[in-house]
């Protein structure tokens, strides 16, 4: 049996204040031709080479233009989605992160 080779992606929740005035930066997706038109954290693919920590910090800085450090980047989960048959693309992982301290202020960008 072949072993699987998964496509691993980072997703981003900055996050700020507390207690029932927590906030969560969304964008809207827009121009992209995936998922326009749906909110989203900042997210992106892991490049060969690259960590899912480093993919993450990355993402952040080209989609909303703020600097996260890595050591900022704190673990919530990790999903493995499977689509049967639907070929090797569709084997994915999916690292999620929150962050509570960055540098600049979030634009699109």
């Amino acid at each position: 049996m072949a072993r699987s080779l998964l496509v691993p992606a980072s997703y981003v929740a900055l996050l700020r204040g507390e207690g029932p005035d927590r906030e969560v930066l969304l964008q809207l997706r827009a121009g992209t031709g995936w998922r326009d038109g749906h909110w989203a954290t900042m997210a992106g693919h892991v490049e060969e080479g690259e960590t899912a920590r480093a993919a993450a910090a990355r993402e952040v800085l080209e989609e909303c233009g703020v600097t996260v450090a890595e050591e900022d980047l704190q673990p919530l989960t990790t999903v493995h989605r499977t689509t049967p048959g639907a070929g090797q693309v569709e084997q994915r992982v999916d690292f999620f992160w929150t962050a509570e301290q960055w540098t600049g202020v979030p634009r699109l960008a």
